[in-house]
């Protein structure tokens, strides 16, 4: 018995060893897949001993995931079949006449929630942002915080969010801050920046907490000019000093309409809306 266990154990040594020598090897090929604009992590590694007739042998299951963001196309198919992205005129609050329209309102019910908490997600965990908690300006920051602290749940991270009010309360327990209290850094959620207007608020009431900005994360960048030659995106984090990442850009957008065969004028009028008013 006690020799059987002795072999046992060197076999699970021998496991140890070839453990970390995969590690080692998964590190450079996260280096080198950057540098491809994929990254990929080694996760789920675990040591199984299989029981083969009269053998055991033991197993090392490795699974590489990619953590590389998601195409774009997703979201997009997505978007355009919960109308949320839509193509004819509309009036930008600038007051120019844009080609196509994003109202994440659209994203209406459980299911389209769902995912859009995931596309959210992925995008905070390959930003490599540094966080302690999510907050969402009101409105439409309202459900954003609440589905994606549900989907990064997924990663296996919990975090805090919260919310404000639009007027300050005054009965009960008062304030204007819904969920956790805000403190520490607060990365900031919200559908799409157009003055910055909310963005702002977001960080004076952060800042009148306990808390700072570290970055903000929105549903797409429209890369169009603001009051200036940069856009109101660009204006924020120069603003702030804070990252501001997207899941899908214009540029993205162009490049899903020239890939299919159904949108040929919508791609026309975008690209002359893009060219008048466009930013890199």
């Amino acid at each position: 018995m006690c020799e059987g266990r002795g072999a046992a154990a060197a076999s699970r040594s021998r496991v140890t060893r070839v453990f970390c020598s995969l590690a080692l090897l998964a590190a450079p090929l996260a280096v080198a897949s950057r540098d491809a604009a994929k990254e990929w992590s080694v996760v789920n590694l675990r040591v199984s001993v299989l029981r083969l007739g009269t053998q055991r042998r033991a197993v090392l299951f490795a699974r590489i995931v990619s953590a590389a963001p998601f195409p774009p196309r997703a979201f997009i198919d997505l978007a355009i079949k919960k109308k949320v992205l839509q193509f004819g005129e509309f009036t930008t609050k600038a007051g120019r006449k844009s080609p196509y329209f994003f109202n994440l309102g659209n994203f209406n019910d459980g299911e389209s929630l769902r995912e859009l908490g995931k596309y959210y997600a992925q995008i905070i965990v390959n930003s490599n942002i540094e966080f302690d908690m999510i907050f969402g300006p009101a409105y439409k920051g309202i459900p954003l915080v609440s589905s994606i602290a549900i989907a990064l749940m997924e990663h296996n991270i919990n975090i805090p969010y919260s919310f404000n009010r639009k007027e300050i309360k005054d009965h009960g327990e008062g304030g204007i801050i819904i969920g956790s209290p805000v403190r520490g850094r607060v990365l900031i959620i919200d559908d799409v920046i157009s003055a910055g207007t909310s963005i702002n608020e977001a960080v004076s009431i952060i800042d009148g907490n306990d808390g700072s900005a570290c970055g903000i994360i929105v549903a797409i960048d429209r890369q169009e000019k603001g009051a200036g030659d940069i856009s109101a995106t660009q204006d924020v984090s120069n603003k702030f000093n804070i990252p501001t990442l997207s899941i899908i850009t214009l540029d993205n957008i162009i490049e899903y309409l020239a890939s299919q065969n159904t949108f040929k004028n919508e791609l026309k009028f975008i690209k002359e809306y893009r060219k008048e008013y466009g930013v890199n």
